[in-house]
């Protein structure tokens, strides 16, 4: 039987994958209700409500006004980028934001 800590991690791969409960958790050969009752579970604990915005301001070596997108994570929090931006950081600030 999986810890509450593996469930953690499992849930976080699921947010970041971009995967429905569904096709997440029969790639990863999990229950998808016993998946989902864990994100549940997890989002419970940590009172996560909160549906604000979250500005990410990437730095550049020189400011430009090209392209800007929105990403719009699952519980309403959007993030505003601007060309440059480093793709990783970018992940690693998402997978932060939908784990808490």
């Amino acid at each position: 039987m999986a810890t509450r800590g593996e469930w953690k991690v499992r849930v976080r791969q699921w947010r970041s994958s971009g995967l429905t409960a569904g096709a997440f958790a029969e790639q990863e050969g999990l229950n998808e209700q016993t998946l989902r009752h864990w994100a549940w579970q997890l989002e419970r604990a940590q009172g996560s409500t909160s549906t604000g915005f979250v500005e990410v301001v990437v730095p550049t070596a020189t400011p430009s006004r090209e392209t800007v997108i929105e990403v719009v994570l699952r519980d309403g929090v959007r993030l505003r980028v601007e060309s440059g931006f480093d793709p990783e950081t970018l992940k690693q600030v998402i997978c932060l934001l939908e784990s808490r």
